[in-house]
Order: C-alpha cells, then structure tokens, then sequence
C-alpha cells in the first residue's frame, strides 16, 4: 500500500483557488490562439491547466498505455509544472492557467508561436482536485486547419492515469487537504477512461467524496480560436 506523506499545503493551496503552474514560454508571436476551458461539473474543481503546443503529432498520453511522471504530477497533485517543462523537440508554447476553475465556470487563456500555422497540434490537461488521479485533456489534437477568426468546440470526457488506487480516502484526496503527488505507483500504471466516483453515499463507508463530487461526461467544453 501507498505511504502517505499528506500535502496539507497543496491542499490549502487548491482550496484557496491560488496554485499556480508555471508561466508561459512563448516565443515572439506570429499566430496566437484562444484556449477556453469551461468546467461542466457540479463539485470538481479542476487545477491549473496546463495548454501546450507542439508542431509535430506528439501524444502525451494514451489509453491502454503508461502515465509519464510529468501526467502522474498532475493526474495526482495538481500540478502542470513538469508537464509544461516538458520539451519532446517539437514544443513551440506553454502555458499555464492562473488557478482553480471551479464548476461552472471557464477560463480563457492566450497562447503565441512564431510557427505559421500549417503545422500545429495541442496538448492540454487538468486534475479533477476531488478525485485520486483523474484528469481530463486531449493530446496530439491537429488545430492546424483554423485560420484566423475560426473556431472549434469539443467535449471532454474524465481520464485515470492509473497512478494511484481510487481510495477515496481523505488522505489521498488534493481536494480534501490529502496527499499531492507520490511517485510510488500501486494501480494498474495504465491511463484509461475514469469510472466515476462511488463516495460515502453509495455505501463507500470509507470515502470522503460524497454525492456532490460525482462527474457525469463530458466534464469539460473546451473552445479553441485562431485571433491572427
């Protein structure tokens, strides 16, 4: 079983709505882009995003296939930081969101690169803070048929990194003041689709989830445009 080294400062942090990710890396601007992430659930606040992108159809995940550590930190704390500072030769931008999204709400954020456009793929990924190591994200996504005024929407649904069982103990729990990141891995260790919460209220005596952390999919809207 896991050891727990419980974060209570992460988890004050995410409460407060004040953890942050790492900045933007953004070279001089030729096309920038508009990434906005609205939270459709009722009681899962999502971390900073963190929004990348690349120029080349790299995949920073895949079902069926092993969480990196950089997924793992943000799948299970909350944190895009590594993510973010992850370079696979291909990264033209970064960004981090500037805190907690709660439910209902959106955030825009504005990402720049020097790359003309015929070439563009994004990353993007959040922790869903009430869960063990869920988070939502699309990786490897093509936006280089946008031209500038365009648009696109898409619905995203819940993953698992399969980094950590889900306990649902309140030591284990960001959300809840729990534990953040553990590198020990003591799950399947493969990314998947999320089975949703079973919290206290459908017999999980255990858990400190209840009714009100439960997610259906999709869990987030998320809207791209091409200003220029």
């Amino acid at each position: 079983m896991k050891k727990f080294k419980c974060n209570h400062v992460l988890g004050l942090l995410l409460l407060a709505g004040v953890l942050t990710g790492c900045g933007s890396d953004n070279d001089t601007a030729s096309n920038t882009y508009e990434v906005t992430v609205s939270n459709l659930t009722h009681n899962q606040p999502l971390s900073p995003v963190g929004v990348l992108l690349h120029s080349e159809s790299t995949h920073l995940w895949a079902v069926g296939s092993p969480a990196s550590v950089e997924l793992e930190d943000l799948a299970e704390g909350g944190s895009n930081a590594a993510l973010l500072t992850l370079d696979d030769g291909y990264k033209e931008a970064s960004v981090s969101g500037n805190g907690l999204i709660m439910p209902g709400n959106n955030e825009t954020i504005t990402l720049s690169t020097s790359d003309n456009g015929s070439n563009l793929y994004l990353s993007i990924a959040s922790m869903l803070i009430n869960t063990n190591d869920g988070f939502i994200g699309v990786t490897g996504l093509e936006i280089s048929n946008l031209t500038p005024g365009d648009s696109m929407n898409m619905t995203l649904s819940v993953f698992d990194a399969g980094t950590e069982v889900n306990s649902e103990l309140v030591n284990t729990i960001p959300g809840q003041m729990g534990e953040g990141f553990n590198a020990e891995r003591i799950d399947s260790n493969l990314v998947s689709h999320h089975s949703g919460v079973v919290g206290m209220d459908d017999g999980h005596s255990d858990s400190v989830l209840d009714s009100s952390h439960k997610f259906d999919n999709p869990a987030v809207l998320l809207t791209i445009t091409r200003l220029d």
